[in-house]
């Protein structure tokens, strides 16, 4: 049985630290989104959003000893999404080369909303994302292909839900 997705091997004191990091993600984070918005713009502050899940990646796998067992994507990216994102999200077949992640409960996109910001609040889930398939490749853990990870639906843009789009494309 999971709580706050800790299991109940988990200590109160996991729990608390648990609820408390996310609690300050969610309060703070708003704030500096705004804040690199308006001192570097939108451009580059999409950038350094997708630049930030790329270098969460790569600390997950410096602390995260990973099974390299699965047969497809899909299962390292859902093993990377309730590790550090603690997310259910599902991952939808829509076609041959497109998938998407759909997260109700996305931790990036918070209650606390910044008026007039023109992006997503989880880029970092997809550039996360990005960056793992990139490393499934390099180890040879699935084809070679080409592919681009990208947000196209927010709760912090009033959607119902997050929705990080993979599109694939055979090399």
């Amino acid at each position: 049985m999971e709580i706050f997705g800790l299991s109940r091997r988990g200590t109160y004191k996991d729990l608390i630290n648990k609820k408390i990091g996310t609690l300050i993600v969610r309060v703070i984070y708003p704030a500096i989104l705004s804040h690199c918005y308006h001192k570097v713009g939108k451009e580059e502050a999409i950038r350094l959003l997708y630049k930030l899940g790329e270098d969460i990646m790569d600390e997950y796998l410096k602390t995260k000893i990973l099974k390299w067992d699965k047969k497809d994507f899909q299962g390292y990216v859902k093993d990377f999404l309730k590790f550090f994102y603690n997310s259910k999200g599902k991952i939808k077949k829509v076609n041959e080369n497109l998938y998407h992640i759909i997260d109700d409960n996305c931790i990036l996109c918070t209650d606390v909303k910044v008026e007039g910001l023109p992006f997503h609040y989880c880029l970092p889930y997809a550039g996360s994302i990005n960056k793992l398939l990139k490393i499934l490749v390099e180890r040879e853990k699935i084809p070679k292909m080409k592919f681009y990870v990208d947000t196209i639906y927010s709760k912090s843009n009033e959607d119902p839900y997050c929705v990080h789009a993979i599109r694939l494309e055979e090399e």
